[in-house]
C-alpha cells in the first residue's frame, strides 16, 4: 500500500500499488478529474520527512504572517509594552476584568502561581480555591513566559501577543490534516486568528482571547465524525494508527486544560459528531469514540480543578461565590444578526452606520450593574454586552451561510463539507438566544452562559468551508487551463481574500489609545508608589468601598476589579481586596462598611492596618463625606492621585495614639478581637 496525494487538489489516497499500470503509472483523482503521475505525487519512504517539512514551513509561515497582521491592526509599534494593551472598546465590553488578569500575571510573578496571595485579601491573605482553575493550559505557559520576564504587564502582553500566532498554527495544522491544501489552509487560518473576537476580548478577556484550542477540539469532532480514518472511502474503517491515537488523546487533554468555555463546548459537540457519525455509518463506534474523547476532556477538566474540588470537600460549597442566573443564557447568547451584521465601527461608513442603526434600535440589553460605569462613555450606545464580539466577518459569513445551504440544496457532496454543516447548525441550536443552551440553564446549570463564545467554533467551521471552496475553486482552473494560468489566477485570489478578510474584520479602533492607556496605568503607579514610600514593607491597607471578591460589577461608577489597582502597582504593600464573597474572612470585612468610622478606625489599628485607601468613583458623592470625617478624625489631609479619582490617608500617627494610651497586654487582646472571625462562620473557616 503506497499513499499518494493529488497535486491538484491535494485530495489523499491510500492504494494498492500493484492496481498501477507498470509504465509511466499514473492516478485520476475522483474529485477534481485530475491526472497526475504517481512518482510525481509522492514517494513512500520520503513523504513523512517531506510532509514534516512542508508543515513546519508553513507553520512559520503563517505564524508570521499573523504577527505582522496583529501588529498592523494594533499598531504595536507606537506601544508601551510595560502597559497593558486595551483600548476603550474592550474595557466597554467586558470592563475592568483587565485587571483580574494582570492580577494573574503578577501573582505567577509574586507567588508562583495563582490560588493564594499573601498580597491580598489582608489580613487573611487571599485564597482562591472557589474560583476553579478553568484555564490552567493558558496559565502554564504564562509561567513559562515569567521566566523570562517578570514584568506583569510586560507577561500579559507577551501572552496576548501570543495568542495570535498559536491560534494560526492550530488551525492550519487541523485544516491541512483534513484535506485543504496549504494555500487555502493558510488564507482561512489568517482570517481565524484575526477575528473580530480576538480584538475585542482582548486583554480584558484574555483567557478568552487565547482560543488556540478550539481547532483541536474540531479536529477530534472531525477524527470522531469520519471515524478517524481519513477523507476518503477507501480511508474508512481502518484502524487509529498509534500516530492518531496519541494526537487524539493529546488534543483531548489540551482542550481539558483550556478554558472551561471551549472545553464544555468541544464536549457538547464532539457527541454530536459522534451521534452524526454513527447515524452515518450505521454503527455505535463512532459514538463510543466522542465519550471516550469527551471522557479525556472532562478528566482533564477535572484535574485542573482539583485543588478547588478538594477545598470544597473540606470546607464546604461556597455558591455565593459566583452568583450565575439562568436567564443569562438569553442576555449572552447567539444571534444570526450580530454573526453576519458588520464588525462595530466598520471602515466602510455605510457598514459602520447599519451596525449603528442595528445597535441603536436595539432593547437595551447591558446589564444593570454597568450602566454606571458606561453612562458617561460615548460608546454607550454602540456596545450591546460582550455578545458584540461574535461578528464573523464577510469571508466567515460567506462559508456560514454556505454551510447551512448545504444541508438543504446538497445530496452527494464531500463528507467533510456535510460534517462541519451538521456541528455548525449543532452549535447554532445550542447557543442561540432562547436555544437548547438557555434550557440547560434552567433545567440543570447556569454556570455557562456566555453561549456567544461558541462563535469562534462557527467561525473556524465557517472559515473551513470556504478553504475548500478555494482548493475547489483551483481544481476547476486547473482542469480548464494549464496550472501556470491556474497558479497566475488563483494566488492573487488568496491574497485578495486575505487583505479583504482582514480589512473587513477590523478597524482602526481596535489599536488602543496608548497614550491615554499609558497616562492612566502610569498615574496611578505614581499614586501607589507614593503611598508605598511612605510605609513599611508588609504594610496592610483597608481598600473602600468595600467590593466583594471576585466579581460583583459596578459599584457606581467603579468596576469591582478597580480594587486591584493598589496591588497591580506595589511591590510590598497587603491590600483588603480579594477575600472571596461566602467565605468567613469576606463577613469580617463587610461589616466595617456597616459601622461609622470613629468605630472602624480602633478596629483597623488593632488589626494591623496602617492606612485607608479609596476610589472616589464608587461613591455618589465621590467619597466626599467620607473623606470629611476620615480628615476629622485624623486631622491630616489625604494624598490624592492626579486624576483626582484616588485618595489615601495614612494611620501611622492615629496608631501611635492609640497604642500609647493602650498597654500592651490590652492591644494584644484587642488585636485577637479585631481579627476574630463571625461567630457563624468560624467553622467553615481555616483560620482559628
Amino acid at each position: 500500500m503506497i499513499d499518494i496525494e493529488c497535486t491538484s487538489c491535494n485530495t489523499r489516497y491510500r492504494i494498492d500499488e500493484r492496481v498501477l499500470p507498470a509504465e509511466h503509472p499514473t492516478f485520476k483523482c475522483s474529485r477534481c478529474g485530475h491526472v497526475f503521475g504517481v512518482q510525481q505525487a509522492a514517494a513512500p519512504s520520503d513523504e513523512p520527512n517531506d510532509n514534516w517539512a512542508k508543515l513546519v514551513s508553513a507553520a512559520v509561515v503563517v505564524g508570521i504572517l499573523s504577527l505582522a497582521a496583529a501588529a498592523w491592526v494594533l499598531r504595536l509599534w507606537q506601544a508601551d509594552l510595560s502597559v497593558p494593551i486595551a483600548g476603550d472598546f474592550n474595557l466597554a465590553i467586558v470592563g475592568h476584568d483587565l485587571y483580574s488578569e494582570l492580577m494573574l500575571a503578577k501573582s505567577l510573578c509574586d507567588n508562583g502561581w495563582i490560588i493564594s496571595n499573601p498580597y491580598l485579601g489582608a489580613p487573611f491573605g487571599m485564597q482562591a480555591y472557589d474560583l476553579p482553575i478553568s484555564n490552567f493550559l493558558d496559565v502554564a505557559v504564562m509561567k513559562v513566559l515569567s521566566l523570562y520576564t517578570c514584568d506583569h504587564a510586560w507577561l500579559l502582553n507577551l501572552y496576548f501577543i501570543l495568542t495570535f500566532p498559536l491560534a494560526a498554527v492550530t488551525s492550519l495544522i487541523v485544516m491541512r490534516t483534513f484535506g485543504a491544501s496549504y494555500p487555502s489552509a493558510i488564507t482561512a487560518s489568517l482570517l481565524f486568528t484575526l477575528l473580530p473576537y480576538h480584538f475585542l476580548r482582548g486583554e480584558g478577556h484574555l483567557l478568552l482571547s487565547s482560543y488556540w484550542t478550539v481547532p483541536l477540539g474540531i479536529s477530534l469532532m472531525l477524527w470522531v465524525w469520519l471515524d478517524g480514518a481519513g477523507l476518503e472511502p477507501t480511508d474508512m474503517n481502518r484502524p487509529w494508527s498509534r500516530g492518531r491515537l496519541v494526537a487524539a488523546g493529546a488534543y483531548a487533554v489540551l482542550v481539558g486544560l483550556g478554558h472551561l468555555y471551549y472545553a464544555s463546548f468541544a464536549s457538547v459537540l464532539l457527541l454530536c459528531a459522534g451521534i452524526g457519525g454513527s447515524l452515518r455509518t450505521k454503527k455505535w463506534r463512532n459514538l463510543r469514540l466522542g465519550v471516550s474523547a469527551c471522557s479525556v476532556i472532562i478528566a482533564s477538566c477535572a484535574a485542573a480543578a482539583s485543588p478547588s474540588l478538594i477545598y470544597d470537600w473540606e470546607h464546604g460549597a461556597n455558591p455565593a461565590a459566583i452568583a450565575r442566573w439562568p436567564h443569562e443564557g438569553e442576555l449572552y447568547g447567539l444571534k444570526i444578526t450580530r454573526l453576519l451584521l458588520p464588525v462595530t465601527g466598520h471602515r466602510i461608513e455605510a457598514f459602520a452606520q447599519l451596525k449603528d442603526f442595528y445597535n441603536r434600535t436595539l432593547p437595551p440589553l447591558l446589564p444593570p450593574w454597568v450602566k454606571g460605569v458606561l453612562v458617561q462613555s460615548s460608546q454607550l450606545m454602540a456596545i450591546i454586552n460582550e455578545s458584540d464580539t461574535q461578528t464573523l466577518g464577510a469571508i466567515a459569513g460567506i462559508g456560514f451561510l454556505i454551510l447551512l445551504g448545504s444541508l438543504i440544496w446538497v445530496r452527494n457532496g464531500r463528507e467533510i463539507i456535510h460534517a462541519l454543516a451538521v456541528l455548525n447548525l449543532a452549535a447554532l441550536l445550542v447557543g442561540l438566544a432562547g436555544g437548547l443552551g438557555t434550557i440547560f440553564n434552567f433545567v440543570v446549570t447556569a454556570e455557562i452562559r456566555g453561549y456567544n463564545r461558541l462563535s469562534v467554533f462557527i467561525a473556524f467551521f465557517s472559515l473551513f468551508a470556504v478553504a475548500l471552496l478555494l482548493d475547489g475553486l483551483v481544481a476547476i482552473l486547473r482542469r480548464s487551463m494549464n496550472p501556470l494560468g491556474a497558479a497566475v489566477i488563483w494566488y492573487p485570489v488568496l491574497i485578495m481574500v486575505v487583505i479583504l478578510g482582514v480589512l473587513d474584520q477590523t478597524t482602526p479602533d481596535f489599536a488602543p489609545s496608548y497614550e491615554k492607556a499609558s497616562a492612566e496605568y502610569r498615574n496611578d503607579a505614581k499614586f501607589v508608589g507614593e503611598i508605598e514610600s511612605s510605609l513599611p514593607a508588609g504594610a496592610m491597607i483597608l481598600q473602600l468601598p468595600y467590593g466583594p471578591f471576585p466579581e460583583e460589577g459596578a459599584i457606581q461608577q467603579m468596576w469591582g476589579w478597580d480594587l486591584l489597582k493598589g496591588y497591580i502597582h506595589s511591590k510590598t504593600l497587603r491590600w483588603s481586596y480579594g477575600l472571596t464573597t461566602g467565605r468567613p474572612e469576606a463577613s469580617w470585612a463587610a461589616r466595617l462598611t456597616d459601622k461609622p468610622m470613629d468605630q472602624v478606625l480602633p478596629l483597623l489599628a488593632f488589626a494591623g492596618f496602617e492606612g485607608i485607601y479609596i476610589d472616589r468613583y464608587g461613591y455618589p458623592d465621590n467619597g466626599a463625606d467620607l473623606e470629611k470625617g476620615l480628615t476629622t478624625v485624623l486631622n491630616e489631609q489625604p494624598i490624592v492621585s492626579s486624576d483626582k479619582r484616588l485618595a489615601f490617608f495614612g494611620l501611622e500617627h492615629y496608631v501611635d495614639s492609640l497604642r500609647a494610651s493602650t498597654p500592651p497586654e490590652q492591644w494584644e487582646r484587642q488585636h485577637e478581637l479585631a481579627l476574630e472571625l463571625p461567630a457563624n462562620h468560624r467553622s467553615e473557616s481555616g483560620h482559628p
